[in-house]
């Protein structure tokens, strides 16, 4: 994982774990702002972080949302 994760990052990641997001069933942005009680679009925004460093994927479109990469539900789960 890289070494310059926010905690937000940290609690996105842990969420998306505990909430076993897949690419048939992924998290929408409103389901992981209302757990963390901030707004979507800034869970958009670090998310989009998580994706370009390769930690989770988006499933776009109607019934999309967010899923951890495969390699990195194997690192979490250490």
């Amino acid at each position: 994982m890289p070494e310059n994760l926010l905690p937000i990052h940290h609690e996105i990641l842990d969420l998306l774990q505990n909430l076993e997001a897949t690419y048939a069933h992924p998290v929408s942005s409103q389901e992981l702002s209302k757990t963390l009680n901030v707004t979507p679009s800034y869970i958009r925004k670090q998310i989009q972080f998580l994706i370009n460093s390769g930690q989770v994927n988006a499933r776009r479109g109607i019934g999309g949302g967010y899923y951890l990469c495969k390699k990195n539900k194997k690192s979490l789960a250490n």
